[in-house]
């Protein structure tokens, strides 16, 4: 508290006194933006680390049934065995490099074809769905692709991937996607 006596020695003396001081309007706004940067900083964080729904089946939205023509997929894939093979009479890339280029070409048509993302999946995952063929096929190809030795044959491997781009019936799901379009049950509804 300020004594009486220097309240009286600054009426009796006005000079004593200070002007008030005046700030720039540049420290409001400096102020302000402070905040909204503060405040968007806590926003990030709460919106980064907020639970997140798990995607699963039971609540994926269903896709809509995609028709395929299967003849221009299978020209499209067995033109790029057809470009392996034709690489490695070339010399240009060796046997299992080849080979690993067959697995993938057969992974990625199933991927196309069905819409069974074989790309992504180990052996043993294969092995474990529903596509025997598939896992078979990429089962024998495992040996020369990882042997370090210009081993193995390139030609058979292409027959054989050839063979299972042709196969009618190592694509069951395709087929009925070309019949008729998938009914899928409805959540709570009837069975």
């Amino acid at each position: 508290m300020l004594s009486v006596n220097y309240l009286g020695e600054v009426l009796a003396n006005p000079s004593l006194m200070h002007e008030p001081m005046y700030y720039s309007i540049l420290w409001v706004f400096i102020g302000i933006l402070f905040l909204g940067i503060i405040c968007s900083i806590i926003a990030f964080i709460l919106y980064v680390t907020r639970k997140k729904s798990l995607k699963t089946l039971a609540n994926l939205k269903p896709k809509a049934p995609k028709f395929i023509d299967i003849t221009a997929l299978r020209k499209k894939y067995l033109a790029l065995v057809d470009e392996t093979e034709q690489r490695f009479g070339m010399r240009k890339i060796r046997a299992a490099s080849a080979h690993q280029e067959f697995s993938l070409i057969v992974r990625l048509f199933y991927a196309e074809a069905c819409g069974f993302h074989a790309e992504v999946l180990t052996l043993k995952d294969l092995k474990h769905s529903k596509n025997s063929k598939l896992a078979t096929l990429i089962e024998e190809y495992y040996p020369e692709e990882f042997n370090g030795l210009n081993k193995g044959s390139v030609l058979d491997s292409g027959r054989k991937a050839r063979e299972l781009i042709m196969d009618n019936e190592a694509l069951p799901r395709m087929q009925h996607l070309q019949s008729s379009a998938i009914q899928l049950p409805r959540k709570g509804g009837r069975k």
